[in-house]
């Protein structure tokens, strides 16, 4: 990984390289001299002449993608794009990669799994938390204008937790405004899963977490923060998990508040969305994705000492 992320995980001692092509001779050399049998790949600018390049030693390349934009070199592409297909791929060169498609191969923590299983997470739709999470930096600034439109606590029954993100530089700011609002402010929980789980309902940007929420069967209000989520969106809209915002104007601001309004006071959808997003995702998706690369791994060994 680059410099700047790496000392996000200094306590891993990362291998430090170049961006894009440039550190692939580097990777290749690591993955050669550790004796490493798999490389994952997992960035939006880069394509089969890095995953080529960088392969070293490694019998096994997996791609991690959700775009299908651009050429690829590599054993195995996963994409959990609920409309994903191998054509999509097949258009921009893929070789003779295999495909781990659809949301069946999300890939969440394990513990989205090992929770959704417990005893305490049937769908739920009774009164109890509003959760708005909105990204680690939310650049958008959408977590302070959205706290000042929605309804109260007394108009939705619901108690309003906000999450903010490490990276978000006006957190401070932020707080203060819950604060004066009435409302619960977390900076970097510790068991943000935990929040997710025992939430009524959620407004929530587009990305990851929305996999997240409808493996709990949380209802959502989401919204688009960035162009790749667009699609991905578009199929949990469909699917009934979610409703699905893309217009941060101050008018969207307002529908959003509109719809969370309308939303906190339809138990009976809410219940729709919830069976909905849990039939979407299960949370085994790492779990199934680690499995057919260990067999891949296998294979490959198998074929090198015969």
């Amino acid at each position: 990984m680059t410099r700047e992320s790496a000392e996000l995980f200094a306590d891993l001692k990362p291998i430090v390289v170049p961006a894009g092509i440039k550190g692939a001779p580097i990777v290749a050399a690591a993955v050669t001299a550790r004796r490493i049998d798999c490389v994952v790949v997992d960035h939006y600018r880069l394509g089969a002449p890095f995953e080529r390049a960088a392969r070293g030693g490694a019998s096994v390349v997996v791609v991690i993608d959700d775009l299908a934009n651009r050429r690829h070199d590599c054993d195995l592409i996963v994409d959990s794009g609920p409309e994903r297909r191998a054509t999509d791929y097949a258009r921009c060169g893929s070789g003779n990669a295999r495909f781990l498609l659809g949301p069946r191969y999300a890939l969440l923590r394990p513990e989205f799994a090992a929770r959704r299983s417990g005893p305490d997470r049937a769908p739920r739709a009774d009164d109890g938390r509003l959760l708005i999470t909105l990204g680690g930096a939310d650049p958008r600034e959408l977590s302070g204008r959205i706290l000042a439109a929605l309804p109260t606590a007394a108009e939705t029954g619901l108690e309003t937790v906000v999450v903010i993100g490490p990276a978000n530089p006006r957190r401070n700011q932020l707080a203060g405004q819950a604060a004066a609002l009435g409302v619960k402010c977390l900076v970097n929980p510790p068991d943000l899963v935990g929040l997710m789980a025992g939430a009524t309902m959620a407004v929530t940007a587009a990305g990851v977490s929305c996999w997240e929420m409808a493996c709990f069967g949380v209802p959502m209000v989401m919204i688009v923060t960035a162009e790749n989520q667009r699609a991905s969106a578009r199929a949990v809209r469909r699917a009934g998990a979610a409703v699905l915002f893309a217009d941060t104007s101050d008018r969207g601001i307002r529908r959003i508040a509109g719809a969370v309004r309308a939303l906190a006071g339809d138990r009976a959808r809410r219940r729709r969305m919830a069976m909905a997003g849990r039939k979407l995702i299960d949370g085994r998706g790492a779990a199934r994705v680690a499995e057919v690369v260990t067999k891949m791994i296998g294979t490959r060994r198998q074929g090198e000492r015969s």
